[in-house]
């Protein structure tokens, strides 16, 4: 439902594809995954043509906003032992989200908060399956309880997927040829609308995935809802981000370099990565949650190799997820403190 895994919506900057795509489970968010997403102004836009050999243009959306979404160990998390066979989590705050995925498809499980509040899938909710192609569906009924501020209350209903469509998309900063569209509709019953009964929600999300990405590379959702007793529908919505996403051992474009690790608390680590265009650097590091613990900003770097010397605060013992980001380029890697 989109009220609890808006995040994943999603366009990434990153090369232009040369074939279109079949979704494998090698397209599912993995942990170590960081998504920095722009949030676009989608006013009047409409997700254009189904079918072969289309053109979409998105190239002219303004930004409204950025966000940051880190794809977790599930059992780093306080709940992960509530929903077996998680295989990826995010956290948001205190809330978490937990998700798997398998040779065959991509699940949502649920949510838990800091006060052990939310709900859990009885029977989960597929969001893909694989693999997936021009044409490819499928269909699922999915079915959670809430617990803890709403309890006994209940979501369900009918979950399907195709793939509608594929062609040249346009977003801002790239082109992607060849790229799949697939259409993921659900509509489903919340029984803990307010003060009303229920309320009978239709999302109906359009994704686009391309070779050089395993997530997709633009998004956007369409959210309408009714409550019992209301003849007309209560909102409307449409969204949609911009994201780069990089698993370490996927693309690292920059060729960043990091030094030492493991590295002591007490430590300064050294940096070296090249980039390609003059750029703003900013360089970060993240603990297993997802939380920002340090952040370094390099102004108008010039185009080469450059090293940079980054200070580690006394940081705690653990893993970490170090992030360089410029101009249109992503890189990232595991850092180690002991």
């Amino acid at each position: 439902m989109k009220l609890v895994y808006s995040f994943s919506v999603a366009v990434c900057l990153a090369g232009i594809a040369d074939a279109q795509p079949t979704i494998t489970s090698a397209f599912a968010p993995s942990i170590g995954d960081v998504f920095n997403s722009n949030i676009l102004d989608t006013t009047s836009v409409v997700p254009g043509p189904s079918g072969a050999n289309q053109s979409w243009d998105f190239s002219k959306l303004t930004s409204k906003g950025t966000s940051s979404t880190s794809y977790i160990d599930p059992t780093t998390t306080p709940y992960a032992s509530s929903y077996p066979g998680t295989t990826v989590a995010v956290a948001v705050g205190s809330d978490y989200y937990y998700y798997s995925a398998t040779s065959s498809g991509y699940y949502y499980q649920g949510n838990q908060s800091g006060t052990k509040s939310g709900f859990k899938f009885s029977n989960t909710e597929q969001l893909m399956a694989f693999p997936f192609t021009y044409n490819s569906t499928f269909n699922d009924i999915d079915s959670a309880q809430f617990f803890g501020s709403f309890p006994g209350n209940n979501v369900f209903g009918p979950v399907s997927g195709l793939a509608d469509a594929y062609g040249t998309l346009k977003v801002p900063g790239a082109i992607y040829t060849n790229a799949l569209r697939v259409k993921l509709k659900e509509v489903y019953t919340d029984t803990s609308f307010g003060l009303h009964s229920s309320s009978h929600i239709t999302s109906t999300t359009y994704s686009w995935y391309v070779s050089t990405q395993h997530n997709p590379v633009f998004t956007i959702v369409i959210n309408s809802s009714v409550a019992s007793g209301l003849t007309s529908a209560l909102k409307s919505v449409s969204m949609s981000t911009i994201t780069t996403g990089i698993n370490e051992s996927k693309t690292m474009e920059m060729g960043m370099q990091l030094y030492p690790n493991p590295a002591k608390s007490t430590n300064a680590i050294n940096m070296s990565y090249t980039i390609h265009q003059s750029s703003d650097i900013v360089i970060s590091i993240f603990n297993a949650l997802g939380q920002q613990m340090t952040k370094s900003v390099f102004p108008n770097q010039s185009n080469g190799f450059h090293t940079e010397t980054i200070q580690l605060n006394g940081l705690s013992k653990g893993i970490y997820t170090v992030r360089i980001q410029g101009e249109n380029a992503l890189a990232v890697k595991n850092l180690v403190v002991e």
